[in-house]
């Protein structure tokens, strides 16, 4: 009996009652799978297989889903056996176990070490054809070597051992974890970056014989950097009517909703995209704007939409939409939802955490048709086409003199694409904040004994300050020397393949 079995297979197994005790009902010979006992936790056995196996009957006590499929059962043992009361249990010429299993996941020998039926198998732990049993070896794996190697995983290659019998496939072995392989090659994933594993690889024929391992060590990449860059929206940002109208160029404000007495307006954004390391991808993006009035009792929200990338800064009439998303957008890929909301408070608007990575996935799809030096256009629109007139959100244009203030995208890069970077939450804290611009005290947690770099941008998107620091502590506290003017910043922190991030008020006396 099995108890708290997970992902287990029972196959090709001989169960049957001891022949001094066939009379003895009480005498059971069962398989069962069980829950595991209330004193050890009372676990459910979950994702176990029961085949090709000869046995009194199967039990699970109807709690225990299993996969029970192409097995014998019962005690008529006279019939399938050669000489049950002599303990022989070898299947008899007209046993009903012969040719009545399944292949799939049968072992290739049976108990005698001789190799099974190939195709139609036998039920039972001894095939009744089975090939004359072998004992010799497969030949050692040789020359293996590691086709990629990158943070979290090695593929390996070797060449092919030889069999007089053939060989069934390799194993692999790496920290005690088993992989098997049906060809001289394996892909070992899960790893940990910068880490030297060793590789045991032994050959195994259909009888089970197994090969000496060779041995051989890889060590996975190191983590690469993240970076960071800021764009300001280009100032050809526009705002279109629904009557297919472009307003003027130059307004310090996008107004976005029932403003235009019958017609509504949507606002689209151009950004110039810097050209990428080919090394580094995108893997989170953000949109942040300065919502500086809500007029009137607006009733719809904001979207944004991505539309796409153009060589030039030249917004379309025909880039405009509103209503409800529904996919009839033909121009448009649905970057978020509510954006901007009839409760969102007036002052800087960023896209939830949640939404960066689809943001970020966008703009990596840019790139990957092109996007080096293009126009990225992302719009803002409402998600109701029944807005009132004079009702809509007053946004800050890209041509407003309050230049801190202008739409601005946020993306971080990585060097690495096989290990997803990640955001250390209150990883960073400046105090106090605000700060007078001189000086600025921040302590900076979870990047201990690792490059790590601090950039801080201001709210054009302008680099401003950067420093690498090696070798920190996991709590180390900095003073830095700035020369910032009064304003809002953004402060970044890179490590291998992580990243905080939090805002910066200077405030000159």
């Amino acid at each position: 009996a099995l108890y708290g079995a997970k992902n287990c297979k029972v196959v090709n197994n001989t169960v049957v009652r001891n022949p001094f005790n066939y009379f003895f009902p009480s005498f059971k010979a069962w398989i069962r799978i069980n829950p595991r006992k209330e004193s050890a936790g009372g676990d459910l056995s979950t994702g176990n297989l029961v085949r090709n196996n000869i046995m009194a009957t199967y039990q699970d006590e109807g709690q225990e889903p299993a996969s029970v499929d192409n097995n014998t059962l019962g005690t008529n043992y006279s019939s399938s056996f050669q000489d049950y009361q002599g303990w022989n249990f070898y299947l008899s010429a007209n046993s009903p176990a012969i040719d009545a299993g399944i292949a799939e996941d049968a072992p290739f020998i049976d108990a005698d070490k001789k190799r099974r039926t190939v195709g139609a198998v036998d039920r039972g732990c001894f095939e009744y054809n089975a090939s004359t049993e072998d004992r010799d070896a497969p030949t050692l794996p040789s020359n293996i070597s590691a086709s990629q190697i990158t943070e979290g995983s090695i593929s390996l290659d070797w060449d092919a051992s030889s069999d007089n019998e053939g060989v069934a496939y390799y194993e692999i072995n790496i920290d005690g974890k088993i992989i098997r392989s049906a060809t001289p090659s394996a892909y070992i994933p899960n790893l940990q970056p910068n880490t030297e594993y060793t590789v045991g690889v032994k050959a195994v024929d259909f009888f089970d014989n197994k090969s000496p391992a060779t041995l051989h060590t890889e060590t996975t990449q190191a983590l690469g950097m993240m970076a960071v860059f800021f764009v300001s929206a280009d100032r050809h940002d526009h705002v279109i009517k629904s009557n297919s109208k472009l307003m003027w160029v130059g307004m310090p404000y996008l107004r976005v909703g029932g403003y235009y007495g019958s017609s509504d307006a949507s606002a689209v954004l151009p950004f110039k995209l810097p050209c990428l390391e080919s090394n580094y991808q995108i893997v989170s993006a953000n949109l942040a704007t300065y919502l500086d009035e809500r007029v009137g009792a607006t009733e719809g929200s904001l979207d944004v939409y991505g539309l796409g990338i153009r060589p030039t800064a030249c917004v379309a009439t025909t880039d405009h939409w509103e209503g409800m998303y529904s996919g009839d957008d033909a121009n448009g890929t649905l970057i978020t939802q509510n954006y901007i909301t009839p409760q969102t408070n007036t002052g800087l608007v960023e896209l939830a955490s949640s939404d960066e990575s689809a943001l970020g996935t966008y703009l990596q799809g840019l790139y990957d048709i092109g996007g080096c030096d293009g126009f990225a256009y992302l719009r803002l629109n409402e998600n109701t086409t029944q807005e009132q007139n004079n009702t809509y959100y007053k946004i800050v244009s890209a041509d407003n003199s309050n230049s801190f203030q202008v739409p601005l995208l946020k993306v971080i890069a990585s060097e690495s694409t096989a290990v997803k970077p990640l955001e250390i939450k209150n990883g960073v804290a400046i105090f106090p904040n605000p700060t007078n611009g001189k000086e600025v005290t921040m302590q900076i947690k979870g990047f201990e004994a690792e490059p790590t770099i601090i950039v801080i941008h201001n709210a054009k998107g302008q680099e401003v300050f950067r420093k690498t620091f090696n070798n920190l502590e996991n709590e180390s506290t900095l003073n830095l020397k700035t020369d910032l003017v009064s304003g809002m910043y953004f402060v970044t922190v890179l490590g291998r393949q992580k990243y905080a991030q939090t805002k910066l008020i200077v405030a000159l006396r």
